[in-house]
């Protein structure tokens, strides 16, 4: 789910964190791209503060790409 304009939120499991990682292993260019994973743990739309809309959060734990 997008958050913004490269910024990503997803719930995933862990194999598909490791899938995920794998896939864009293939396609990110590593010396001038940069892709983080950030474990937010179990998490809702709360930790975070907005202006404007507000994204629908994933009820389990979220991954901010």
């Amino acid at each position: 789910m997008p958050l913004q304009y490269s910024v990503f939120v997803c719930d995933l499991t862990v194999v598909e964190r490791f899938s995920l990682m794998a896939a864009l292993m293939e396609v990110v260019d590593d010396r001038v791209d940069c892709v983080a994973f950030v474990n937010l743990g179990e998490t809702d739309a709360s930790h975070f503060q907005f202006i404007g809309p507000r994204p629908a959060f994933p009820t389990g734990g979220a991954t901010i790409l």
